[in-house]
Order: C-alpha cells, then sequence, then structure tokens
C-alpha cells in the first residue's frame, strides 16, 4: 500500500516537472537571461540632448522667457553675436606674435598656390618637401598672388605658425613670410608692426566692446525674466 502511494506521488511529481519544463520555451529562457531583459535603453539619444538641454537655466532664460516679447529677442540676437565676436578676440589675443627667427621654417617645392578671388584670406598653399611629404598652409595673398603663381614648381622656403580659428578650419599653419631662394614672395616686414599693434591696442579694446555687448543684454534679460516670474 505505501509503495503503491509512494509510486503515485513519484509519477505526480515527474509530470510536474515536465510541465514546468515544457512551459520554458526558448523565448522565456531568452528574457529572463540577465542580459536580455527588455528593459528600455538608457544610451544618449538626440531626444534625451534635447530633454537635457530644455531643462537648463540658459534655455530656460534665453530658450523660453527672452522669446515672449520682440525687443527681448533682438537682446538675444546681439547677445549671440557678441558671444561670437568675443570668441575670435579671444582666440587672436591667445596666438602669440613672433618674429621671424622664431617661426616654423619648411623648404620644399611649391605645389600649388589657391586661385585668386574675392576673399584674400585664408588662401591654400602646398609645398612637397624633399622626403615627398605634402604640407598645406594657408596664410593672405593679395597683389603677391602673381609671383607666387609664377614660382610653382620652384624650390621656396616658408616661414609659419600655428593659428587658431572659430571657423573651419579650426586649426592650420599660417605663413607669413615665402622666400624664392633670395627673392622674396610674401614680406613678413610689413606684417610684424601691424600685429604688433593690433594686439596690443585694438583686439584687447575689441574684446571689452563685445563683453560690455555680451552682459549688458544677459543682464537686462535676467532682470526681465525676473520680474515676470514674481508677477506669475
Amino acid at each position: 500500500m505505501i509503495d503503491k502511494e509512494g509510486d503515485e506521488k513519484s509519477t505526480e511529481d515527474r509530470s510536474s516537472l515536465e510541465g514546468g519544463l515544457s512551459a520554458v520555451t526558448p523565448d522565456s529562457q531568452s528574457a529572463t537571461l540577465p542580459g536580455n531583459e527588455n528593459s528600455p535603453q538608457t544610451g544618449v539619444t538626440p531626444e534625451s540632448i534635447k530633454a537635457y538641454l530644455q531643462a537648463t537655466w540658459f534655455w530656460q532664460v534665453l530658450g523660453v522667457c527672452a522669446m515672449q516679447k520682440l525687443w527681448t529677442k533682438f537682446l538675444v540676437a546681439v547677445l549671440i553675436m557678441a558671444g561670437i565676436g568675443a570668441f575670435r578676440s579671444s582666440l587672436e589675443l591667445l596666438t602669440p606674435i613672433y618674429r621671424l627667427d622664431e617661426m616654423n621654417r619648411t623648404e620644399g617645392v611649391l605645389m600649388k598656390v589657391a586661385s585668386k578671388g574675392r576673399n584674400a584670406y585664408k588662401k591654400r598653399i602646398i609645398i612637397r618637401k624633399d622626403n615627398g611629404e605634402q604640407v598645406i598652409f594657408r596664410g593672405t595673398i593679395r597683389s603677391e598672388h602673381t609671383l607666387m603663381k609664377a614660382a610653382i614648381g620652384k624650390q621656396v622656403a616658408v616661414w609659419s605658425q600655428v593659428q587658431y580659428d572659430f571657423i573651419p578650419p579650426f586649426l592650420y599653419e599660417r605663413f607669413w613670410h615665402i622666400q624664392e631662394g633670395e627673392k622674396i614672395l610674401i614680406n613678413y616686414g610689413g606684417y610684424f608692426p601691424v600685429r604688433l599693434k593690433v594686439n596690443s591696442h585694438f583686439e584687447p579694446a575689441l574684446l571689452k566692446f563685445f563683453l560690455f555687448m555680451f552682459f549688458v543684454p544677459l543682464i537686462i534679460i535676467l532682470i526681465v525674466c525676473q520680474r515676470g516670474t514674481k508677477k506669475a
């Protein structure tokens, strides 16, 4: 009697175990694994970046409060332009002014000179060094364009320094003086005193002006937004 009851109990246990195993499908197994939970993605998405920016104090002031009135929108535009100008002036002041003997000197064959156009700034030239490496320089070419074109394919020496800019390319080698043997193609002698004067007088005054035009509109906008919050 006891053996019969034991057999029946073991049979029930086996059937329940088999039923439980059959209920575990491959999908359910993958769903229960620690690395396969259907949890939401926690990576950085455009929506999360947008939500983060909209929650910042800067956005609440300039992107929401200052957009309520036309004249405060104008102040935001002035603030943005002044910020860009202050950044540009800061880069100019951070760029050291070297004498010619302090600059990088590169010798090689002049391979290419940018075509003449309305904009004389950041013109590109390409020099091929003796080891075959090609180096790109950028700088100002005005009336010297004819001399530079005539020197293509000839051995030249380029004096340059690293230049930072707020528009692409943000970092490049800026040429200041170029010679073909003893023949001067671009003369740094005319630029050096001007650079000294600009960086010692003009750029500091310009930076102060831009900072003034940045902070004054910002303070006015803050006062207006603060009053609007109190009234609400």
